[in-house]
């Protein structure tokens, strides 16, 4: 093996731990607004009626108001993707079939959450597709948690130098699913859910 090659390998692999270690700090920044969206929905509340239209919120003193239900229906597309994705994590890891919950749904959707921050780069290197379809779902998932409990989730500068110009100007705009070069003679974008040298977008 050549030293370029070996060292274009190496370069390969640090960029693919940043982007691991960037959404394994996405993951749980989700598993926090996750529990924010849940308080939302049920700290001090009851619901009454057949479906969540009808849902109300009793307030003590207040009567009834509406129940936020973009930060129930957030929850439970979280919930979804993360029972979706689980099984197919621990097939990629040879970790058995799934047993079912253990606790409530929303406990354990929260572990698995976490538990996918923990073993991303494992269910990477035995199945990048798989890998990238995760973090895919969790960066989506983070952005419109942001939105929905009402924060503002700015871009933030990466340390690793640009793949195509080689100069240390690039941004993840988590607002955009985006890393985007800021050398203006450069100026290429990259899905944040991808490492940066590997899918082009």
């Amino acid at each position: 093996m050549s030293n370029y090659q070996n060292e274009y390998e190496q370069q390969q692999a640090r960029r693919l731990q940043t982007h691991l270690d960037r959404t394994t700090a996405r993951c749980e920044l989700l598993h926090g607004r996750y529990q924010s969206a849940l308080n939302q929905t049920t700290n001090g509340t009851t619901t009454e009626g057949r479906g969540r239209d009808e849902a109300v919120r009793r307030t003590e003193g207040h009567g009834r108001s509406p129940v936020n239900l973009s930060a129930l229906d957030l929850a439970a597309d979280i919930e979804r993707v993360v029972a979706r994705l689980y099984p197919l994590a621990l097939g990629a890891l040879r970790l058995g079939i799934s047993k079912g919950r253990e606790g409530s749904r929303e406990s354990w959707t929260a572990g698995r959450l976490l538990w996918f921050g923990k073993v991303l780069g494992k269910v990477w290197a035995e199945d990048p597709e798989l890998g990238t379809e995760i973090s895919d779902e969790v960066w989506k998932l983070d952005r419109r948690a942001a939105r929905v409990l009402g924060e503002v989730v700015r871009a933030f500068p990466l340390v690793e130098p640009c793949g195509s110009c080689g100069l240390p100007a690039l941004w993840a705009s988590p607002e955009l699913l985006e890393v985007r070069c800021g050398n203006p003679e450069c100026g290429t974008r990259w899905r944040v859910s991808a490492p940066v040298s590997v899918a082009a977008v």
